[in-house]
């Protein structure tokens, strides 16, 4: 019968869930309660992130390599 479907969908849906809710919780517990990787309350993370909009020119949504840092 179709509900002997559940079980292995019920395994299969805990699969994909599990990371994300455990990585939510891992940076909720060590971040200081952030549960996001990075937050602009925090002096040291504020600066990593100036400096990373800095390197990528402004733009932290568009993926750059190496060739996006200037050569001096």
């Amino acid at each position: 019968m179709w509900y002997e479907i559940l079980p292995s969908a019920a395994v299969i849906y805990a699969g994909l869930f599990l990371p994300v809710v455990s990585t939510w919780a891992i940076h909720k517990l060590f971040q200081n309660g952030n549960p996001y990787r990075r937050d602009r309350n925090v002096p040291f993370n504020m600066n990593l992130i100036l400096r990373d909009e800095e390197v990528i020119n402004g733009n932290t949504y568009v993926l750059q390599g190496l060739e996006a840092i200037p050569d001096e």
